[in-house]
């Protein structure tokens, strides 16, 4: 399933560019604007802390079996989020990839 993230540098951009063009009640979505595998990005994380992720893949009625009913409804969508309100009013453009983010973040450590 796709979601979208947001690395912080992207995330500052958007609420500065909101401070100085947005226009007040309005709601923006602000993403690195690169949908992504949850799976994928999240074991990209592990991996990037030093944790080789042991979740096996259970398929999804196992892995469902103990999910609250209420729950299950999130678990079987995609979350990916347009942005075009924000690059439309705002001008946002994502001011660092992914890719570059993770390596920030790895030198970081």
């Amino acid at each position: 399933m796709l979601t979208d993230v947001t690395y912080v540098d992207n995330a500052v951009e958007g609420l500065v560019l909101g401070w100085l063009h947005g226009r007040p009640g309005e709601a923006y979505f602000i993403t690195d604007r690169e949908p992504v595998e949850l799976r994928s990005f999240l074991e990209a994380q592990f991996r990037l802390y030093g944790v080789e992720p042991s979740v096996p893949d259970l398929g999804l009625p196992a892995a469902l079996a103990n999910v609250p009913v209420p729950l299950l409804r999130f678990c079987s969508q995609q979350c990916t989020l347009d942005t075009g309100k924000a690059v439309a009013e705002l001008g946002y453009q994502p001011v660092i990839t992914r890719a570059r983010a993770l390596g920030a973040t790895a030198a970081s450590r």
